[in-house]
């Protein structure tokens, strides 16, 4: 069961990947971090740039296991929330030590 609540995404632009825009959603067993770029209104294929996925939960970093990127859904981590209480899940996008992206999702 898809948990529907309001995705606050960020968009960021930075002249190497263009715009990023990020949604993030969750279930029970997987968070998501769909992430989008555009560079001169061309959709950037992510797959190939060596970036790296934080989740967050209230802010604080989690362990997730490996974090798998498809170019349709996004960034996808398995990582169980049953008995856990938490107000938001976040994730940020990182190119080396710089944030290109990053987006939020709250209860």
């Amino acid at each position: 069961a898809v948990v529907s609540t309001q995705s606050t995404g960020s968009s960021g632009i930075n002249a190497e990947y263009g715009q990023v825009h990020v949604d993030v959603s969750f279930t029970m067993r997987k968070l998501t971090c769909s992430a989008k770029a555009l560079k001169k209104d061309m959709t950037v294929d992510l797959s190939n740039m060596k970036l790296d996925v934080t989740f967050k939960i209230d802010g604080e970093p989690i362990e997730t296991d490996q974090i798998s990127y498809k170019k349709r859904r996004g960034y996808t981590a398995k990582y169980s929330l049953k008995k856990r209480e938490f107000e938001c899940i976040s994730c940020e996008i990182h190119a080396g030590d710089m944030v290109i992206a990053e987006g939020e999702k709250c209860r």
